[in-house]
């Protein structure tokens, strides 16, 4: 097997999350004129509900199949007994997903005027399963998953601007979606024989899966409720105005942690790899770049979508969402609370196993998030949703971090931090330049964008920052290599 870099496989997954940045940045404005807030608001609350079954569905076998295959994917014997244990969980998991739906939609009368935007989002749960791409990340096929989703999202696009005219197409508007996020998947069956051979099966080994399995669940159910429970209590206690607007900050902020998890998302594989295999200081110095990574690029861009909240939400909706300033303003702190969160958790305590700790972390924080969200929505709203995930996502900060600390020792690197302080202090003070100006929205942030990536970088290579640099002359020798 030949070992993919991470940093070109971090550019790949960047890359493909930026191409799907593109997606809400045209669909956004368009659908937010065509639905309103209040119809925005109707498929947020939907979306919140069925992301608990697709929960349940999932069950937490993308996480433990990504750490656990990565030992077997050298011997297509091993890699397929394994492949389809797992792939015969998620299929009985799937099934009980649905059966508990159907339950809690025949009982549930709150839930009886959003039944048909609920039953159409469930298909992602069908595509999600069959489509087992956790196979292809242990193989860290990241540049065939950014083809494929880019092309179905295009596809998507395609069929948003035929189907959604009317401010009542909701349910056309669920399926694109549907298309977008999990469509995909159908392709990945056509592949999967590539690496292994995937079939149902019945047997003892099953349940050496399930307890690690049901930890990385309980966990995800944590992370899920802190994660959702803000817009599905907006939901049942203020209105669909209310979670329409809170919708375009949780949007924002949505996109932004993907593109910039990138380079998280890409390590894990390796990571668990360098763990499992006893590697313990080649996996400290991975860890730590890609701490320092962060560090340089996460920073600054909280920093940026902090200054230019306004500017982003009238671009990507109308003045009719204005109110989401405030939340997302929150939601930019939270960002960068959360990132660094996913990182202990990811990167350090679910490959060194400690699952305990993340299930923890994140129990302590959503029942946190989850009262404070009962006692403060009343009064706050949309704004009480964004602080209260902004205070669960530093509660499991705090826990994820403490318990870190005997699985690997954080460097100090004074230059990665003072350049990007540096770095950060020019953005802000350019982005507050720009804006006094008075530009339009769009060539406002355009302009700032611009000005703020070209002046940090700059920063960054004069005051030598080591993340940037490793970064540039890892992407050079590729490029040399190659040609």
């Amino acid at each position: 097997m030949n070992k993919k870099s991470i940093g070109i496989n971090a550019v790949i997954n960047g890359g493909k999350t930026m191409l799907s940045v593109i997606f809400p940045l045209i669909t956004f404005p368009y659908i937010s004129r065509i639905l309103e807030v209040d119809n925005l608001g109707r498929y947020n609350f939907s979306h919140s509900v069925i992301d608990y079954f697709y929960l349940l569905s999932s069950l937490g076998i993308g996480t433990y199949a990504v750490r656990e295959g990565t030992r077997y994917r050298n011997s297509r014997k091993e890699i397929s007994r394994f492949t389809s244990e797992v792939f015969t969980i998620n299929v009985f998991s799937t099934v009980v997903s649905y059966l508990i739906l159907c339950l809690t939609m025949l009982f549930s009368d709150k839930l009886h005027e959003y039944a048909s935007i609920i039953m159409v989002l469930s298909v992602s749960m069908i595509f999600t399963t069959i489509g087992c791409e956790w196979v292809y990340t242990i193989y860290e096929e990241y540049l065939y998953i950014a083809i494929r989703t880019v092309v179905f999202q295009i596809i998507s696009l395609i069929l948003l601007f035929v189907f959604v005219r009317e401010k009542d197409d909701v349910l056309w508007y669920a399926a694109v979606i549907v298309v977008s996020n999990s469509g995909a998947n159908i392709i990945n069956l056509l592949g999967l024989k590539k690496y292994c051979t995937i079939h149902i099966c019945l047997n003892k080994r099953i349940f050496t899966h399930l307890i690690p399995v049901l930890v990385l669940f309980a966990n995800s159910i944590a992370t899920r409720i802190y994660v959702n429970s803000d817009i599905t209590i907006l939901g049942f206690l203020t209105s669909d105005y209310n979670v329409g607007i809170y919708t375009i900050a949780s949007k924002i902020y949505s996109i932004a942690k993907q593109v910039l998890s990138a380079v998280i998302i890409v390590s894990i594989p390796r990571l668990s790899l360098l763990w499992g295999q006893n590697r313990k200081k080649e996996y400290a110095v991975l860890a730590n770049r890609i701490l320092y990574i962060l560090v340089t690029f996460v920073v600054p861009a909280s920093i940026g979508m902090f200054c230019l909240s306004k500017e982003i939400i009238l671009v990507v909706s109308t003045e009719k969402f204005i109110s989401a300033n405030t939340p997302l303003r929150i939601l930019c702190l939270a960002l960068l609370v959360c990132l660094f969160n996913w990182f202990f958790t990811s990167c350090i305590l679910i490959p060194g196993k400690k699952e305990k700790y993340v299930l923890l972390a994140t129990a302590v924080s959503a029942l946190i998030n989850v009262i404070l969200n009962f006692i403060l929505i009343p009064y706050f709203e949309e704004s009480a949703a964004a602080v209260t995930t902004l205070v669960a996502e530093a509660c499991s900060l705090i826990i994820c971090l403490w318990n870190s600390k005997d699985l690997i020792k954080i460097e100090i690197r004074w230059k990665d931090i003072i350049s990007t302080v540096v770095g950060c202090a020019f953005i802000y003070a350019g982005c507050m330049l720009i804006k006094s100006f008075n530009l339009t929205p769009l060539i406002c942030m355009f302009s700032s964008v611009a000005v703020s990536v070209i002046g940090y970088m700059c920063i960054l290579l004069v005051l030598k920052n080591q993340s940037l640099i490793s970064m540039k002359d890892e992407i050079g020798k590729k490029i040399k290599k190659k040609y």
